[in-house]
């Protein structure tokens, strides 16, 4: 797992806390009423909408990591973030 986080409580934190595999810490159990795989589209508004209704849902994503700043924001950097395996391309 690359990212994740835990949210609950009738809202979605503020600023979620990303938990590594790498770190001792992050590996301990996790007690929640939902895990969600994946925070694309669907996964991220099943998992807001369950917060909000007050439900624990971690959210568990493979993608890689964006650092601020470093997402694609034009048509020339979206242009090589495409699924398209035959060109070499696999996404974001």
């Amino acid at each position: 797992m690359t990212g994740g986080y835990a949210a609950g409580a009738g809202s979605a934190p503020a600023a979620p806390g990303v938990l590594s595999p790498d770190h001792p810490a992050d590996r301990a159990a996790v007690d929640v009423d939902v895990l969600v795989i994946g925070s694309g589209f669907g996964g991220s508004v099943v998992a807001a909408e369950l917060a909000t209704a007050g439900t624990q849902v971690c959210v568990v994503e493979r993608g890689n990591d964006y650092p601020p700043g470093s997402f694609p924001r034009g048509p020339a950097e979206y242009a090589t973030n495409f699924w398209d395996p035959h060109r070499g391309l696999f996404g974001m």
